[in-house]
């Protein structure tokens, strides 16, 4: 009984954390793109692994390493 219960405290207390994909696209990618024209925009990763996205004129690096790959059409998240 004791074992259920922890499980059960535990499960409520981790999706209390947890957000919706809007709200996390909406913090990690798009608030840090606007103002960027969408073509000046490309993918780009340190280790192949982990994806940002960079502007192409500045060279600066935008968004955080949280695309899992180089498509900026489908992204996939690894948070």
């Amino acid at each position: 009984m004791k074992r259920i219960l922890l499980a059960v405290m535990l499960g409520i207390g981790a999706l209390g954390f947890a957000q919706s994909d809007k709200e996390i696209v909406q913090k990690y990618i798009v608030d840090k793109i606007k103002g960027y024209k969408p073509t000046d925009l490309v993918p780009y990763s340190k280790d192949g692994e982990d994806w940002a996205l960079m502007d192409v004129k500045s060279r600066k690096v935008l968004t955080d390493y949280v695309l899992n790959w180089a498509s900026t059409f489908k992204p996939k998240l690894s948070i």
